[in-house]
């Protein structure tokens, strides 16, 4: 049985809706410490890195772990999860009318080693949205988008 290293509910509707039978375990890993070690690492080098430390992180009895990151940059600079809606607001202000880099990156693990790992950019042109747009989004969907 796979071994999904995240308790995201967007990776595990992919993985259901893939039909993929798994067994979600949170990876737990203190990200910004994997990124420190990492110093002036390219958004999609983060990614990739952080998608390798959450799938080592768990013990899965020779089952495949499966463990991702994703990154978003917007015009060189780099955006974390928001952590409250004051942030969201904030982050959807900044991406408005602009391009989007989301970094994304997986890796599979087995008995304590990487054997697969992959990672690569979408690029997303963002509408402009405005701040009543903005507002009503959030109202629908936070916290599901953090």
């Amino acid at each position: 049985m796979l071994i999904l290293a995240s308790q995201s509910a967007s990776r595990k509707a992919m993985l259901a809706a893939a039909g993929v039978a798994f067994e979600a375990r949170p990876a737990l890993l203190d990200e910004r410490a994997v990124e420190a070690g990492l110093g002036a690492a390219e958004p999609a080098e983060i990614a990739l890195a952080l998608a390798h430390a959450k799938a080592l992180a768990i013990e899965a009895d020779a089952n495949l772990v499966l463990g991702s990151d994703s990154l978003v940059e917007v015009d060189g600079r780099r955006f974390d999860k928001p952590e409250s809606r004051a942030d969201a607001t904030r982050h959807l202000q900044f991406f408005s009318g602009r391009t989007m880099h989301l970094h994304s990156a997986a890796a599979l693990a087995r008995d304590g080693r990487i054997v697969w790992s992959h990672a690569d950019v979408a690029r997303l042109r963002v509408r402009p949205l405005s701040d009543a747009f903005i507002t009503w989004y959030l109202e629908q969907e936070w916290p599901a988008v953090a």
